[in-house]
């Protein structure tokens, strides 16, 4: 009778944290979730190609990509290098043989200072950085027609990161200059179109070529 009990006991003790951790779960943040539900596909599921950012990420075609191995997408909508940051904080990644990030848009048009914004990208690109093998690839922000307030604070990130990073062989610069019409972007004048996601494929392919071990 004793030992009945005992195992109800726990029977209903562990149904009870099972139901407040899916209440837990349930009440966390959308990126958060998003992270969560990465980390677990990264366990079973390792990438050699990892693309990192906001929706621009998010919607990447992946299948368009034919020098880069195993490409995964790890994109946040309406997301901000502290989701990439939160993101990376809980898993041991495998070390890839390229990585992609885009972040800073979203921050500096929701109000974070440039400076602010490539302190967050700093941090990003040294978690990256402890894997020697690792080429980074770092798109610049694009000049989002609908977003041309913000164009002048865009250009001084990227011309930070150029300055930067000019002189090292590990981090690539993805220019995006190049998408300044309209004609590259969907109605809302931020998301890109599947040509200009045809031309940044070629962007990343080359990079991923040039980055191959001989």
């Amino acid at each position: 009778m004793v030992l009945v009990m005992s195992l109800k006991l726990v029977v209903l003790v562990t149904l009870c944290a099972l139901i407040l951790a899916g209440i837990a779960y349930i009440s966390l943040p959308k990126n958060t979730k998003l992270s969560i539900s990465y980390v677990l596909e990264d366990i079973s599921e390792p990438s050699t190609t990892l693309l990192l950012g906001s929706s621009t990420i998010t919607r990447f075609p992946t299948q368009k990509l034919q020098q880069c191995k195993t490409p995964k997408t790890r994109g946040f909508s309406n997301g901000h290098a502290s989701d990439v940051i939160n993101y990376l904080s809980w898993r041991e990644i495998e070390e890839p043989q390229n990585v992609f990030i885009y972040v800073g848009e979203n921050d500096i048009a929701h109000g974070k200072s440039v400076s602010t914004a490539l302190k967050d990208l700093s941090e990003i690109i040294a978690y990256f950085e402890t894997y020697p093998k690792t080429s980074i690839g770092i798109l610049l922000i694009k000049p989002s027609p609908v977003r041309e307030q913000f164009h002048e604070a865009f250009a001084q990130f990227n011309s930070a990161l150029i300055e930067q990073y000019k002189d090292n062989t590990t981090i690539h610069i993805v220019e995006m200059n190049k998408f300044s019409s309209q004609a590259y972007y969907l109605r809302d004048g931020i998301h890109l179109t599947r040509f200009a996601y045809d031309s940044l494929s070629a962007l990343l392919d080359d990079v991923c070529l040039k980055s191959r071990p001989l």
